[in-house]
């Protein structure tokens, strides 16, 4: 894999062809350290112009057919249209049933969930946190595509891993009380760590919705800071993107 080819990566998933989505990795860009090098965010310390930069040279590399809907994260569970005509809006999803407008979000150990209609003509993302899974974000996400969840098809993207991602008793006693289910992704080790699986949350939260055909990558954003940004490894760095749109 050279440089140029390692900027994405392709879901492999059962989405139609005219489905297109890619999930951004930290090389390519111009960033500096520690937004090292393919930073698409804007508010995490980095130069606006190399984030300008950057975002330029994905629309280039993936020949995006417009701008990116860009969303204001706030690990909460609003969904935003890409059809409203707004910029900047405050979501943490977005949805698309008009073609060439792309749903995008940002991470950097949170986990991107894709979505597609088995027709190719609706499509969604959202920002995949623990706050906005707890909140509903990816029930309502699902939901919001107004169809059976079994005619829905979801890829999750890079995040962090279960082995590197330690929360707190209180994280999962508060998960426990509202998701009785969830004890699944939580693991309780000798030194009285807890390790949460956010890939399997979202698989509990998605199935809920009555999606059941749920792919995912192997990638660990924690472990792999030759390709991906981490915060909780680093704090300040940069974002990668996750973009889906239908042509």
């Amino acid at each position: 894999m050279n440089f140029v080819e390692a900027m994405c990566i392709t879901p492999e998933w059962d989405a139609p062809t005219n489905v297109k989505a890619y999930c951004t990795t930290r090389l390519g860009g111009v960033s500096s350290q520690p937004f090292d090098c393919m930073n698409l965010s804007p508010n995490v310390g980095d130069d606006y112009s190399d984030v300008k930069e950057n975002r330029l040279r994905i629309s280039n590399h993936l020949s995006l057919p417009n701008e990116p809907f860009w969303l204001q994260q706030v690990h909460g569970c609003d969904i935003a249209d890409t059809s409203s005509g707004e910029l900047n809006v405050y979501a943490d999803a977005s949805f698309s049933n008009k073609a060439s407008n792309i749903c995008t979000v940002l991470t950097a150990d949170c986990l991107p969930v894709l979505l597609s209609h088995c027709t190719g003509k609706q499509v969604a993302i959202a920002h995949g946190g623990w706050r906005g899974i707890y909140a509903g974000i990816l029930e309502k996400t699902a939901k919001r595509f107004g169809v059976p969840g079994s005619e829905l098809s979801a890829w999750l993207g890079p995040a962090i891993s279960s082995q590197h991602y330690i929360v707190d008793n209180d994280l999962m006693s508060k998960f426990l009380a509202k998701f009785p289910e969830s004890a699944a992704a939580f693991t309780e080790k000798d030194n009285n760590s807890v390790y949460l699986d956010l890939y399997k949350l979202a698989e509990q939260r998605l199935q809920s919705a009555g999606v059941q055909k749920i792919f995912k990558t192997a990638h660990c954003t924690y472990s792999r800071d030759d390709l991906f940004f981490s915060y909780r490894r680093n704090h300040q760095t940069g974002r990668m993107a996750s973009f889906i749109w239908f042509e």
